[in-house]
Formats: C-alpha cells, structure tokens, sequence
C-alpha cells in the first residue's frame, strides 16, 4: 500500500489525509501559499470603496430630493392649482374666533391663540420675526421675504407699516448683487427656506401653519436674489408682490442702452402688474453708479418705455418716519426725507422716483419704505384676496 508522505517526506500521521489541490499526485509537493502584503489588502478596500460609494451616492441623492419635494408640497399646500383661474386664497387672520373661516371647517378657537409673537427666528442665515399686526384665524399666514439692509431698520419699517404678515430678512456677505444671484440660483434654497419658515412658526405655536401669499422685497443689491427667483416658474407663479427699492441694475447693451433682456423675468413680471395680476413698486434715486452698468433710473426709465407707461410729477414727499434704528445706518445730519421726483401707476405697477445722488440718499429709500413702497403692499394685501388692484 502506498503511503502519504508530508513535503519533508515524514509519514503523515494514520487517519489525517494532507489537503491538496485538485489534481496534485500522492508525493508532489504542495505549493505554498504565500501572504497578502498590505498594498493587496489597501488596494482591495479601495475597490470595494469605488464600488459600493457610487450606490451610495445615488440613493442618498434620491432620498434628498424626495424630501425636497415632500417638504415644497407641505409648504405650498393649499395653493390654487391655477392662479388664472382667479381662485383666491382666503385672507389669513380673516374670521374671529369661533367663527367659520373657510369652506367646511368648523368654529373653534384661533389658531394663533398659543402663539408666541416675540423673538427671532434664525434661519436660512438671516431673522424671522413677526410684526404687531400679524394674525391668523386658521393657521395660514402671508409671508415677505427681504434681501438686504440693516435687519433691524428692516423689521420695525415692517411694525410700523402694519402689515398682516411674517417678515423674514435675509443678508449674506460680499459685494454686488452677485453674491445675491450666486445664493439663490437654485429654487431648491428659497423653497427650503420656506419650508424653514412654516416650521419655525409651528414650533412657535402656530396651529396648522402653511404659507398663503408670498411678497419679495429688496434693497440695492439684494435685487439680485429677486431675479433669480422670478426666473424659476414655480417659483414666479407664487409670488404675489415685489418690492424693490433703489436696487434694479443692469448693464449696457452695444447701443449703450440699459440691456433689459439681463432683467427679463423682473419685465415679465411688471408686465403682470400693468395688467392687475401682480404688485410691482419701485422707487429709485438719481444715482449714476461707477462701472459700466445703468443706474436704478435709467433701468426704470428703460422699463417703463418697454411697458409703455408714462411718469408724472410727484408732489408729495414722504414724511420721515419715527424709527429708532435709522440712527443706526446714518448720521443724525443725513437723516433728510427723500425729495419727491415723478411717479407713474398703471394697475399693480406703482413707480416712484426721488432725488439724490448720494450715499445718504441711497440709504433713505430702506430708511423710508415704511411711507413709499410698503403702503402698496399693505393695501393689496388688506383686500382679502390676491391682488385686485381694479378701482384702486
């Protein structure tokens, strides 16, 4: 009988047969198996890295998006399908308790009856706050988004204009309203911050919080943000009202006009409010600015000889407004009402143009837009539906 022998030609002990490859013969050696240095084992887990990650990737990116459009749906729920339709969304703080303030729901107490008015909110990298005269009988609430100035010279124009709305006032460092345009290229930040807001006054106690009319203001060159804004349609479609104070540029074209194709959603949108289907007002300065861009009246001229509205003279001043944060941005010497120019308004279109070249007078338009811009806002809004601007 043939006997197993070990590779050192020793027997192998009875009963134990040595484990070899396929096909190797009784006596042939066996090969050694040699170890895995640590470069085969980095470049192992490296490919299994680069396997696994791009999976990972892909689902995580699906689940965000899924959110997202979970958390737009949430924030813009209750909203017309059709804005053409002329289906208005009911008038938040409309009804007192107990009352019936909306088709099939029933009497009861107030939704803001819990809600805690005071403070701020921190989000999107600015401050929310709610002004005096905000109130909501069933939990739906107007909200106004404003991009740039002095936050608290901003949130007490909005206290002492009255305005039935939350006001959140957003800031971001740099120079120009590219900063603005860069920050707000995508819809997906605005609809987060959004979403941010109705979050923030349901934790504040807000009972059945969700966002009825939305109005944009800016100042200088917080217009950039606008415009990124009216350039996404379903963002556009949900914008009841803009504000722009001494803050629309552009630069020139190669007739060294005002180039308004760079400003083409802000003309479409003025185009609306000529036909009493949005609020547009702007006020603007006679400051030239340095650089190859048109100044705010120069643009505005441009606009109104595209929509085909004509100015006239303006003859009353705005008066200075009591606010105590307007120390805060001026000297007490340069705090000077702004002096009235020409004005033009066809349907929710409302233009105002001052005098001034200055930097003080640059700033007076945030200073005053408690007297000029923000009484258009408040009217439009106080009608208890969208915007009939009809026999205004």
């Amino acid at each position: 009988m043939e006997r197993w022998t070990s590779r050192e030609g020793s027997p192998e002990p009875p009963g134990e047969m040595p484990a070899r490859p396929p096909g190797q013969m009784p006596g042939q050696p066996t090969a050694k198996r040699g170890k895995r240095g640590p470069w085969m084992v980095l470049l192992g887990a490296l490919a299994a890295v680069l396997v696994v990650l791009p999976v990972v990737v892909l689902k995580l990116f699906s689940f965000a998006l899924r959110v997202s459009l979970q958390a737009e749906a949430r924030v813009f729920e209750g909203w017309p399908a059709s804005r053409d339709a002329g289906e208005a969304l009911p008038r938040p703080g409309e009804g007192r308790a107990g009352s019936v303030t909306r088709a099939g729901m029933a009497a009861g107490p107030r939704a803001d009856a819990s809600l805690r008015r005071e403070g701020r909110d921190f989000i999107g990298g600015g401050f929310l706050s709610l002004p005096r005269a905000f109130s909501s009988a069933d939990g739906g609430y107007d909200l106004v988004v404003h991009f740039h100035g002095n936050t608290q010279l901003v949130e007490e124009s909005y206290h002492a204009s009255g305005l039935d709305a939350a006001v959140l006032v957003l800031n971001h460092d740099g120079y120009g309203s590219g900063v603005y345009e860069s920050r707000f290229y995508h819809p997906a930040v605005l609809t987060k911050i959004l979403g941010e807001v109705q979050q923030a006054l349901l934790a504040r106690g807000l009972r059945g919080a969700r966002l009825g009319r939305l109005a944009l203001s800016a100042w200088s060159a917080g217009y950039g943000a606008v415009l990124r804004a009216l350039a996404r349609p379903e963002l556009s479609e949900r914008v009841d009202a803009v504000l722009l104070l001494d803050g629309i540029h552009c630069g020139y074209d190669q007739q060294r006009a005002p180039a308004l194709d760079k400003l083409e959603p802000i003309v479409r949108f003025a185009e609306r409010a000529v036909a009493g289907e949005r609020l547009l007002s702007l006020t603007h300065s006679e400051i030239q600015p340095d650089g190859d861009y048109a100044g705010t009246r120069e643009v505005t001229d441009a606009l109104l000889a595209r929509l085909g509205v004509r100015r006239s003279p303006l003859m009353e001043a705005p008066p200075l407004p009591a606010l105590a944060s307007l120390r805060g941005i001026l000297p007490a010497k340069q705090i000077q009402a702004l002096t009235p120019l020409t004005q033009a308004h066809v349907g929710g279109l409302w233009v105002r143009g001052y005098d001034g070249s200055r930097e003080q007078h640059h700033a007076m338009h945030l200073g005053q837009m408690s007297v000029t811009a923000l009484p258009d806002l408040v009217r439009a809004w106080a009608k208890g539906s969208r915007l009939q601007t009809q026999g205004r």
